[in-house]
This record gives C-alpha cells, structure tokens and sequence, in this order.
C-alpha cells in the first residue's frame, strides 16, 4: 500500500468500500491490481457496500484495507472528542476485524484541516491521504499525501493526470477542501 518507485508507479485507491470492488475482483487480480480500499465503518454491510465477509476474502487476496473514518463525514465539522471518536473507533473496529494494523486514514468527502491532521497523528495513523492533487512523494509540510481523483476521467485524460495534469489545480483544491 505504499508506492516504492518514484517512477513508473501508481498506488490505486477506492474511497467508501463499494461493492462494486467485489464483483469486480476477478479483473483486478488478473491484472495484478491490489488495491488500498478506504473503509467508512458504518457502510460495512449495507447495500451496495462491502460487507465483512467480502473484504476479509479481498484481504486474503492481498486487497489492502485502510480507513475512512467512522461514519464517512466531514471531520472539521466535529469537535476534538467526536473526531476523536471518529478516528479511533474506525481504527480500532478495522484493526480487530482484519487482524492487522490500520495505519493510513483517507479524509471523508476530502475535507481536513491543521487541527484533523493532528488528531489522526495522535490516533496513530502514520499516511494522511488527501483528494488533493499531486505526486505521492511531494507531500504537505505535514506529511499529507496528495492524490490524484481519477473517477470520471477518460482514458486520455487519467494518462494526463498520471503525469501531473492535475497538479496546477491544487490551490483550487485546497480551498475547496482544506478548512482553516
């Protein structure tokens, strides 16, 4: 679930656990795609979410679990305790149930702030991701990993997002996402 390679490599992510991954599993292993799912824990099991049983059959595979928070909302919106919660339930719930460490937190619906950063540090999770545009070894000050969103692109426009199409629309990512 790390990137290796500064060159020639791509680490792919799916936020929220859809079931979609699932039903698709036979593709992604016959291309040897294993990727990093970023689990909301309160949409485990619910319609068209994965359930227990799926991500821990994805898991056995070499799928990589992660979390999404616990209840996939906005974090800035809560007060230290509640985001505290947030934090560590998600960790602790996912820890137990895949009997490995949880140590990367992708920020629900992309928004964070200094004070979100700080709290995931202090829960004990070691990658920050974001939805903000960039190269995954040029991080934030802060060690926040940039992420480039590929979801509705075309196939020529994931090529040029591959290579950095994204990156000169960071600073409007970062007002739309990064709340002071």
């Amino acid at each position: 679930d790390k990137i290796l390679n500064r060159k020639n490599e791509i680490l792919i992510c799916f936020d929220d656990g859809f079931k979609g991954i699932y039903d698709h599993r036979s593709y992604f292993l016959e291309q040897s795609i294993l990727p990093t799912v970023f689990l909301a824990v309160n949409l485990i099991g619910k319609e068209s979410y994965l359930n227990k049983s799926e991500i821990l059959e994805l898991q056995e595979l070499g799928f990589n679990f992660q979390s999404h928070a616990y209840s996939h909302s906005n974090l800035t919106l809560f007060d230290d305790d509640e985001m505290r919660f947030e934090l560590q339930e998600s960790k602790t719930f996912l820890e137990k149930m895949l009997g490995k460490k949880v140590d990367s937190l992708c920020f629900p619906i992309g928004y964070f702030s200094n004070r979100v950063v700080k709290l995931a540090k202090e829960c004990g999770y070691d990658y920050l991701f974001s939805s903000l545009p960039g190269d995954y070894y040029n991080k934030r000050h802060d060690g926040v990993i940039y992420r480039n969103l590929v979801q509705f692109s075309s196939k020529g426009e994931f090529r040029s997002i591959v290579h950095g199409g994204l990156t000169p629309f960071r600073l409007w990512y970062k007002f739309k996402h990064l709340k002071i």
